[in-house]
């Protein structure tokens, strides 16, 4: 995997790689927080099409991750999985490109 093109993308592949269940909820909240200033900044930027896309990408990702903390919320790790091996890997690519 390369290393990501902005830094908000570090916050969200601590949120993705993140194994352990009691610090899922401050890394998802950490991503989303990096990823809104972002988006303040972006506002006045010119040339941010790939930029918006990567977080468009980002978003359902921690959406994803966010529905799995609400089901563990409910009864505990669901089905067995982490909330890792639940989310399609297709999002972590899609977010991290270059």
């Amino acid at each position: 995997m390369s290393k990501p093109e902005w830094g908000w993308q570090d916050h969200y592949l601590e949120a993705f790689l993140e194994t352990n269940p009691d610090n899922l909820v401050h890394r998802v909240e950490a991503a989303e927080s990096a990823i809104y200033l972002r988006t303040k900044e972006l506002a006045s930027s010119v040339d941010t099409k790939p930029e918006w896309q990567a977080i468009a990408d980002a978003m359902a990702g921690l959406t994803i991750l966010k529905r799995e903390i609400k089901s563990q919320n409910g009864n505990g790790m669901s089905a067995g999985r982490s909330p890792r091996e639940t989310m399609d890997a297709n999002h972590l690519s899609r977010a991290t490109r270059n």
